[in-house]
């Protein structure tokens, strides 16, 4: 971001689709084994993968130095634990699809943050983290 105020505009260039947060996988979530297979389904690395189903950008992003997945997580997904599965509305049908296709359950789609999106959430950080104030005199 480049210095001075932030505006309503800033926010829609960073951000400007306001996708909204989904669970995919239910209450009974997705173990880590099948977590791992949905990630790989996404990028294109699995037998019969949905990668291609996300549109021109295939499953890879170019960067400087290569190339890094369209679809990342933080961390590997540890077998034995069970984990929420979440998309973005963009997402969704891509993640539902890989979701499916590797535990042979039905997506169960459910909004989450309730009904909070990318643009709300950016709004109420910047609120919390970069409080308006009028400058005290002397300040530049």
């Amino acid at each position: 971001m480049y210095a001075g105020a932030v505006t309503v505009n800033d926010l829609w260039t960073m951000t400007p689709f306001a996708d909204q947060y989904w669970r995919v996988s239910g209450e009974a979530g997705v173990s880590g084994e099948a977590l791992g297979a949905i990630s790989r389904d996404l990028n294109g690395n699995a037998r019969d993968s949905v990668a291609s189903s996300r549109g021109p950008h295939a499953h890879t992003r170019a960067v400087s130095d290569g190339a890094i997945p369209a679809y990342a997580a933080t961390s590997e997904p540890v077998p034995g634990k069970v984990y929420e599965l979440w998309a973005l509305s963009f997402d969704l049908p891509a993640v539902s699809r890989a979701f499916e296709a590797q535990t042979k359950r039905r997506p169960s789609p459910k909004l989450m943050l309730d009904g909070a999106n990318t643009t709300s959430i950016w709004e109420k950080w910047i609120e919390r983290a970069w409080p308006c104030h009028s400058p005290a005199p002397g300040d530049v």
